[in-house]
């Protein structure tokens, strides 16, 4: 559950995007984006976003714009 919240997550979606895909309440959610932001010393959506590309959990989308 928490690699397809971390996929999410790096794209951009908020909260409650986030729960309606994965099924999830908004609450547990916002557990688990918790637990991310502990297990990988995050102290902002930002830094833990920058971590998820950095620890290989999501990779970080190349595509040129």
């Amino acid at each position: 559950m928490q690699r397809s919240i971390a996929h999410l997550l790096a794209e951009g979606h908020v909260d409650d995007v986030l729960a309606r895909k994965t099924g999830i309440s908004v609450r547990t959610c916002r557990t688990h984006i918790a637990k991310l932001m502990q297990a990988l010393g995050a102290t902002s959506r930002t830094h833990l976003g920058a971590r998820l590309v950095r620890s290989g959990i999501v990779e970080a989308d190349r595509r040129e714009q």
